[in-house]
């Protein structure tokens, strides 16, 4: 979906107004976003509570971190979220592989 908006205010708005939403629904707190995109934790609070605007730089980190595209991001596209899993559910689907791995490699000794 393309929407036209005024660069100046649309970027700043879209960010502000998505960046703790698309976070938590990544299931990540502030510290550990930090941690994975190189931004500081008092940065992205500035940025999810509007005082701040990311510059292009951030923005394509912080995006990057949530596994998320740019545009998702700026909320020029939204995203079914039946298509994307959390960090939690990614981090939980790579235990049960690695259980059934090591079932599989002990059923072969």
């Amino acid at each position: 979906m393309n929407r036209d908006f005024d660069i100046d205010e649309g970027w700043y708005f879209n960010f502000y107004s998505r960046s703790k939403q698309l976070r938590v629904d990544a299931g990540l707190s502030l510290p550990q976003l930090s941690k994975l995109c190189g931004i500081s934790s008092a940065a992205i609070s500035l940025i999810e509570t509007g005082k701040r605007s990311p510059s292009l730089k951030t923005a394509i980190a912080i995006s990057q971190a949530l596994n998320i595209s740019l545009d998702v991001y700026a909320g020029l596209r939204e995203y079914p979220e039946e298509e994307y899993l959390s960090r939690t559910e990614i981090t939980i689907l790579k235990q049960k592989i690695n259980q059934v791995v090591r079932l599989l490699t002990n059923q072969g000794e």
